[in-house]
């Protein structure tokens, strides 16, 4: 009885510690480590869990759990910067740059369709498949933009 009573205690113990760990924020660049961590300490197994919890919600659809890995990866960034500093672009012709479709069309090509959507929410299988209908209409919105 004293082992299971000890087992039992360093258990409750363990878990404490891990729940402890996995919810300090001190030191962000470790919080996505700490995250993937815990998953695959849960699950006993490197796959992602039938279901998952986060901010006081379950997920147990494919999709649902896409979209709490990519809310979760996107909260791990921080917030645009407030600053104002006035820019002269008067003599910003130095630095013409043109845009390229086929340049375009390259990059798109070679864009990891296996990462989780950027900010913009557009996933990269999308960007990399249609790459050849995308690079065009890009190189006249940058073109114009900049």
């Amino acid at each position: 009885t004293n082992y299971k009573l000890a087992r039992k205690d360093f258990r409750t113990l363990f878990d404490k510690k891990l729940r402890d760990n996995m919810y300090n924020s001190d030191d962000p660049a470790l919080i996505t480590k700490k995250f993937w961590s815990h998953v695959k300490f849960s699950s006993g197994s490197q796959r992602i869990p039938e279901r998952m919890y986060r901010k006081e919600c379950y997920r147990s659809t494919n999709l649902d759990k896409a979209n709490l890995f990519n809310d979760f990866f996107c909260d791990q960034f921080s917030d645009s910067s407030n600053y104002n500093i006035n820019v002269d672009y008067s003599n910003d012709n130095d630095f013409d740059i043109s845009f390229c479709h086929r340049g375009i069309r390259r990059l798109l090509s070679n864009v990891n369709s296996n990462k989780a959507n950027g900010p913009d929410g557009i996933h990269g299988k999308i960007l990399k498949f249609c790459a050849v209908s995308l690079s065009y209409p890009l190189s006249l919105l940058f073109n114009l933009s900049y």
